[in-house]
C-alpha cells in the first residue's frame, strides 16, 4: 500500500489543489509550444504531490544496535503559499511533508479498528504531532547545480496502544478472526534534504539524513531515494502471478515499461534515464550509485 500523507489538519498550511503537478505539466506544454523563444523557463523547487519514493538506507549511526532497515517508501506533498490577491505566490518557498509508509499504514490501521483500541483511545486522540515531517524549501528556484534543500524539519510522530485481537465467530462462514498488533512507536526527523529538480527531473530524486526511531530504538541513516509513479517494490508475494519468483523479488517490476510476458501490465513509473536495481534485502525498486545518478 503506498504511502500517503495523512493528518493534513495538524498543520496551518492547507493543500490548494490541484497541486504543483499541473503547473509542472503546464511549463512543459510551454516549452513544446515556445520553441522559438530564446530562453527556457526555470523550473521552481518542488516535490511530487503523488506516488512514492523507495528509498535506500545507509547506517550513519546506530548506538543502541537496533534492527537496521535496507530500505523504506516513502510519500511527499508540496504545499505552496498565496498572495495577498489569492495567487500562488512563486518567490515564496515551497512548504514539503514526507510520511513514511510504516507511519501512514500503522495510523490507517487505527482508523480501521475503532473496536479494538483500549477504553478511550480513538484514532483521533492518538494526533498529539503531526503523522508527516514538515519544512521549507530554503530557496524558491534550484542552484546552478540544480539543487534545492531542506535543512531541517519538524518530525513525524506516531505513538499507537496494543491493539485486540478478533476471535473467529463459529456462527458464520467467513474466518472474522484478526491477530492482537502489540504497541508501536514511530518518529522520523528529517535534515539536510537535497532534490535534484530540472525541467525534466521535478524533484525526482533526493538524498538526506533520516533519524528513524521505532518503540524506542534509534538509527540515523543516509536516505537516497527516487520517485517511483507506480511501482516502488519488486516484491512477488502472491505465488499465483507469472511474475512470481521463489527467491521472493524479481527484478522485471522495477522497469519502467510493463512486461506482458510475465503479467506485468504496468511499468514502475520510474525515469527511465536512472539506473535501478531490485534489492534483494528490501526488495524495493532502488536508485543505484551516488545521487544524483543517470544511466
Amino acid at each position: 500500500m503506498a504511502a500517503r500523507p495523512r493528518n493534513e489538519r495538524s498543520t496551518a498550511v492547507k493543500p490548494r489543489l490541484p497541486l504543483r503537478l499541473l503547473s509542472l505539466a503546464a511549463s512543459a506544454s510551454l516549452l513544446v509550444a515556445g520553441a522559438d523563444c530564446a530562453e527556457q523557463a526555470e523550473p521552481d523547487c518542488t516535490v511530487p504531490a503523488s506516488g512514492t519514493f523507495p528509498t535506500r538506507l545507509v547506517v550513519v549511526d546506530n548506538p543502541q544496535n537496533c534492527p537496521v532497515q535496507a530500505g523504506i517508501v516513502i510519500s511527499t506533498r508540496p504545499y505552496y503559499v498565496l498572495d495577498g490577491d489569492g495567487d500562488v505566490d512563486y518567490d515564496q518557498p515551497f512548504r514539503v511533508a514526507i510520511q513514511t509508509e510504516e507511519m501512514g499504514a500503522a495510523y490507517q490501521r487505527v482508523e480501521e479498528s475503532p473496536g479494538r483500541l483500549p477504553p478511550g483511545v480513538t484514532a483521533e486522540s492518538l494526533l498529539n504531532g503531526p503523522l508527516y515531517a514538515f519544512g521549507q524549501l530554503s530557496a524558491p528556484r534550484p542552484d546552478d547545480r540544480n539543487y534545492c534543500y531542506i535543512q531541517t524539519m519538524a518530525p513525524a510522530n506516531l505513538n499507537v496502544p496494543a491493539i485486540a485481537g478478533v476471535p473467529d465467530d463459529p456462527a458464520t462462514e467467513a474466518n472474522e478472526a484478526q491477530d492482537p498488533e502489540p504497541p508501536l512507536s514511530l518518529s522520523a526527523e528529517w535534515s539536510d534534504l537535497t532534490f535534484l529538480v530540472t525541467t525534466a527531473y521535478p524533484g525526482v530524486q533526493f538524498t538526506g539524513t533520516l533519524k528513524y526511531t521505532k518503540n524506542g530504538c534509534t538509527i540515523t541513516y543516509q536516505a537516497t531515494g527516487v520517485f517511483a509513479n507506480n511501482q516502488a517494490s519488486c516484491a512477488t508475494n502472491d505465488e499465483q502471478a507469472p511474475f512470481y519468483r521463489a527467491e521472493g523479488y524479481n527484478p522485471a517490476l522495477c522497469s519502467p515499461e510493463p512486461d506482458f510476458s510475465q503479467g506485468i501490465a504496468v511499468g514502475s513509473g520510474i525515469n527511465p534515464d536512472f539506473p535501478i536495481e531490485c534489492d534483494p534485502v528490501s526488495r524495493l525498486c532502488l536508485l543505484q550509485g551516488s545521487f544524483p545518478a543517470y544511466k
